[in-house]
């Protein structure tokens, strides 16, 4: 198959899950402006106390995931890794070429093989997983996480195209 060019910039941002991480990672993309558009999917309840907490532009409910992702530059796996094992091959099918797909979870080597497994060639998967966390859970801990690193992983980087940039978080 063609491959694509990596974009340089985020105009769209897409969050599934919009816990601890997923929402401290939709405060900082709005705290520093990064991003036109961060659109958060999750349950109509965390997505409805996102959007008043001004955290997301645009909420979709887990069920219109591919509505969620559908014109997203920047595609971030914010959920346990048993669901990112879930979605993976949903989003592969619905996002546009040359996005880029991460994910934070725990461990690397099971979604790797998925997203190899799954992902078109036109998109671009960097595996990661921030260097930050806390004991509290849930959208009403979440804070902008201030610059902390995204550790990224060695194998799991997936192409070419993307191997020459380093992932930081906001």
């Amino acid at each position: 198959g063609k491959t694509s060019r990596l974009k340089v910039g985020f105009q769209k941002i897409a969050i599934l899950g919009l816990g601890l991480i997923g929402g401290s990672l939709a405060a900082a993309f709005k705290k520093k402006k990064i991003g036109a558009e961060i659109i958060g999917v999750d349950r109509a309840s965390i997505v409805e106390n996102a959007l008043g907490k001004g955290l997301i532009d645009v909420g979709h409910e887990v069920g219109s995931l591919g509505r969620g992702v559908r014109d997203a530059d920047l595609v971030i796996l914010s959920m346990p890794v048993r669901a990112i094992l879930q979605v993976l091959p949903e989003i592969g099918a619905q996002v546009q070429t040359g996005t880029i797909i991460t994910d934070v979870g725990s461990t690397k080597q099971e979604i790797v093989n998925k997203a190899l497994e799954c992902l078109p060639e036109r998109v671009h998967f960097v595996g990661g997983h921030p260097m930050t966390g806390s004991e509290k859970n849930g959208l009403d801990h979440a804070d902008p996480l201030r610059g902390q690193p995204v550790a990224r992983r060695p194998g799991a980087l997936l192409d070419g195209a993307a191997k020459d940039h380093r992932v930081h978080a906001p």
